[in-house]
């Protein structure tokens, strides 16, 4: 907890929201597991300094902790209810390519996975409501099923329904489809280039 002039200060729950750097460190531990600080700053472009800083803020709110783990110190997150909803936001600002990447990506001829729609949008700083889902294009010669098989399991790890799509990549290079160009025409995220 913070302190001023030895008495602890009450860290207000806006600071959940008060840089970039905390839901993305959120994010990163729902993935990965446990993390040293060390190992956070390199996944992230913050400082050591920095990041150490934010732990101890989701700390004094009850959303991590620092156990000692050999001889590492590693940041974990908390099962509480309250905590829960913080990874859930964390993992829709931070996770969703990270977490479209891994469900798509190892598909059966897949040559590109594409975000577009309200998510990508508000990850580029558009202005507008969260989204409702996240829509994602996939590009390749990939079965059916396993679209859907993966966007059920992105839905599950994301917590917003993931809808797919998928092209041929002669059907993307020709760009004559409405569909694709009112995609192109808009705010988009390529996961896998």
């Amino acid at each position: 907890m913070a302190r001023d002039r030895g008495r602890p200060i009450a860290m207000p729950l806006t600071s959940l929201f008060s840089s970039s750097v905390l839901p993305e460190i959120v994010a990163l531990i729902d993935r990965l597991g446990p993390l040293s600080i060390e190992e956070l700053a390199a996944h992230t472009s913050a400082s050591r300094v920095t990041v150490a800083r934010e732990i101890h803020k989701l700390e004094d709110l009850g959303v991590a902790s620092i156990t000692p783990s050999r001889n590492r110190r590693l940041a974990t997150l908390s099962d509480s209810p309250s905590a829960q909803k913080v990874r859930d936001l964390a993992v829709l600002a931070c996770g969703v390519p990270s977490i479209v990447a891994t469900e798509f990506g190892s598909l059966e001829g897949v040559l590109r996975v594409v975000i577009y729609g309200s998510w990508a949008a508000r990850n580029a700083g558009i202005p507008g409501r969260l989204p409702d889902d996240i829509d994602v294009l996939v590009i390749g010669s990939v079965d059916r099923d396993d679209v859907f098989e993966a966007a059920e399991r992105a839905t599950t790890r994301i917590g917003v329904p993931v809808s797919a799509q998928r092209v041929s990549q002669e059907v993307w290079d020709e760009r004559s489809d409405a569909f694709l160009r009112a995609i192109l025409e808009s705010t988009t995220l390529e996961v896998i280039p």
